[in-house]
This record gives C-alpha cells, sequence and structure tokens, in this order.
C-alpha cells in the first residue's frame, strides 16, 4: 500500500490478525529517502539548476530548508503477550507509540534525544481485540512526517500457564548438544502442569514429558544424553527436575550462531520465547549460559538478555 502526503510517499505493508509466535512480523514501513523527496509547499517546478559555470563552487542558489523530522522505519513484531517496537527517525527526537483498541488507548514512551528506538511493552487491552498502533513524535505540534502509518494487528493474549524461559545452555563445556539444557521457571502460585507442552526451536519440535513444576521452582529441559555435572559442567541444584526429551533439544541440538527456542501450549500457542539474540560461538562462552535479567517476567527482548557470558545457575 502506498500513501502520499505532502509530496512525500510512504511505503507500508500491514498484516491483520498476525498470530502470536515471537517475532511475528506485523509491519515494516520504509519511507524514501528525505535527501531524495520533495516537500509540497514551496518545492521548484524543476531540477535544481545547481550553481553556473561562472559561479565559485559553493555559491549557488540555497536549497530548501530541512524539514520536520521524519520516520523512516518502524516495525511491530508479536512475541508472546508482548509487542515490540522498532522505529528510527530521521533526527533525535522524543518519541511514543499510541495503541488503540476497543475505544482504550495505551500510550508508551519510547525514549528522547534518539533517532533509533527499540522496546517491547505487554499492553492493557483487551486481549484479542483488533488494534491500531502509531508512533509519534511526542508533545508535537501536527506536522507532516510527525507520525507513521498505522500498523493494524491483534492484542496478544496472556500465556496460559506463568512458565517463563529463563536460562539457555547452547555451548557447554562437555559434550555438545547432549550437555545443553533449556532452563524452564513457573512464576505462578500454583502447580504448572506440563502435558501437552513442547520445546521448539526453528527446526524442530520436542514434547515435553507430563508432570508439574511447583511454584517458585525450575526445571531443565535435557536431551536423552544428558548426564547432570559430567565434563566439567555445573550440575543442576539438587531436586531440579528434569524433563527429558527424545534425542536432543530441537532438531539438532541449540545452535550456537543465535536460534529463537519457544515453549508451545497443547493449543500451539506461544507461552514463552527467547529470540536467539546472543552468538555463543567464541571460546567465551564454553560452559556459559545466556540468561534472562533483570526480571524473569519480562517480555522477550534484546535488553532482557544476558549479551555477555555468565556462570550457569541450572535450577537456581
Amino acid at each position: 500500500m502506498s500513501l502520499s502526503t505532502g509530496g512525500r510517499v510512504l511505503l507500508a505493508a500491514v498484516l491483520l490478525g498476525a498470530a502470536c509466535a515471537p517475532d511475528t512480523h506485523v509491519l515494516d514501513e520504509r519511507r524514501n529517502d528525505p535527501a531524495t523527496s520533495t516537500s509540497g509547499k514551496g518545492a521548484a517546478s524543476g531540477p535544481d539548476p545547481g550553481p553556473t559555470s561562472h559561479s565559485p563552487p559553493g555559491t549557488g542558489p540555497p536549497g530548501p530548508p530541512p524539514g520536520p523530522p521524519e520516520w523512516l522505519r518502524f516495525t511491530l513484531s508479536l512475541a508472546a503477550d508482548c509487542v515490540r517496537v522498532q522505529a528510527e527517525a530521521t533526527a533525535p527526537v522524543t518519541a511514543e507509540v499510541r495503541f488503540q483498541a476497543a475505544g482504550q488507548i495505551d500510550l508508551r514512551p519510547l525514549g528522547g534525544g534518539a533517532s533509533v528506538f527499540d522496546q517491547a511493552f505487554r499492553l492493557s487491552l483487551p486481549a484479542g481485540a483488533e488494534a491500531d498502533a502509531v508512533v509519534a513524535i511526542a508533545a508535537a505540534v501536527p506536522l507532516d512526517g510527525a507520525s507513521s502509518t498505522p500498523a493494524r494487528f491483534r492484542v496478544p493474549a496472556p500465556p496460559s500457564l506463568p512458565l517463563v524461559i529463563t536460562e539457555l545452555l547452547p555451548n557447554p563445556a562437555g559434550a555438545e548438544t547432549g550437555q545443553e539444557y533449556v532452563e524452564l521457571r513457573n512464576l505462578g502460585a500454583v502447580p504448572a502442569v506440563l502435558d501437552g507442552l513442547a520445546i521448539e526451536d526453528e527446526g524442530g519440535r520436542d514434547p515435553l514429558p507430563a508432570g508439574t513444576l511447583a511454584p517458585g521452582t525450575s526445571a531443565l529441559v535435557v536431551g536423552a544424553g544428558y548426564v547432570a555435572g559430567a565434563s566439567g559442567d555445573l550440575p543442576p541444584r539438587a531436586g531440579t527436575p528434569l524433563l527429558r526429551v527424545a534425542g536432543r533439544i530441537g532438531r539438532d541440538g541449540l545452535r550456537q550462531q543465535g536460534e529463537a527456542v519457544r515453549l508451545i501450549a497443547a493449543d500451539g500457542s506461544v507461552i514463552s520465547s527467547y529470540g536467539g539474540y546472543v552468538d555463543t560461538t567464541r571460546p567465551a562462552w564454553s560452559g556459559r549460559s545466556i540468561q534472562r535479567v533483570p526480571d524473569p517476567a519480562a517480555c522477550d527482548h534484546p535488553q532482557a538478555w544476558s549479551m555477555a557470558p555468565l556462570d550457569p545457575t541450572p535450577g537456581w
């Protein structure tokens, strides 16, 4: 879809009713390079003639004055019950994103004094409602370029269980794939039933064994060949349940280059996810883990995960 506003052209792609899978793409807007676009008010009728052959360099007719900041990019994606907003403006601004659904508005600040923004939010709007999101310059007077085109999506529903992926070990000190694990934690106040759940990476899905996970405790999803404490890897905390899957985790174990990992409910919805933000191939990552910090209930977003290797804490 293309939209013409004041001589500028906006390019937008909108998907309706996107599924609530991690990083599900909803909208990606890129505006034409402002240097090549023209303003409808005061624009020249033809190309700038530039300096004449008799004019000293730099003394030609002045170019048009710079216009207000514009949005070069606006992408919206869904990860479990969170909405991630990424935006880029042509100049530093103070920005906000306005979510609206069913007559309600959820206004969130993106930040100030920057031109690139990346935040994730858990919305207060009705789950399942069709919503619009607009990125705007905060407190801006009505100016061309002050707001992006809307992104339409459905408000994700809360997870069916309060289970969260809190730690991953894709590069163990011991045997590759065999000693890998994904840690799950029950943030709820009652036992979480594991029947019907599955762990999934980009290439495969493994059903978890039936059972329950007590409130406030953690369990490790491991492959069939996992040996607690083998080959220099820290053993899990005493009493930590091991949820063994057949073979390796996912298609062929956890990929070190960065791979999304999801906890899937019986109905196929995403309970929790890790977006695959970290490359753990460097030697410093051997035997070190990726951990969700500082709040285990935080949205799945790059800022929610350790980008530096940390000592593993399986089950702790």
